[in-house]
């Protein structure tokens, strides 16, 4: 349920992409010990989303890029989180 107070908000400037490293022991420290059905669910749930190898993963900042490409990458997710707030009703679309 949405709370009528909370404010929304979105933060522009994501410069590096959430590139999770399932498979790295260390990305694991610090949660707690959870069955394994919860993993199988988990994985099949992302493998469904998952990159093709040969498509790029990083944003531009990664890649060195600058200049105009940048901010239209940056402008883009910012449409794409305000459509992801319209989505779940969080704003208006007016």
């Amino acid at each position: 349920m949405l709370q009528p107070n909370l404010t929304a908000s979105i933060e522009p400037g994501a410069l590096e992409a959430r590139h999770i490293r399932l498979f790295a022991s260390d990305w694991w420290r610090g949660y707690p010990p959870r069955p394994a059905i919860e993993l199988a669910t988990a994985l099949g749930r992302l493998q469904r989303h998952k990159l093709p190898e040969d498509v790029e993963w990083r944003t531009p900042w990664e890649r060195g890029v600058h200049g105009q490409p940048l901010v239209d990458y940056e402008m883009a997710q910012i449409r794409r989180s305000a459509e992801n707030l319209k989505a779940i009703g969080i704003i208006s679309s007016s």
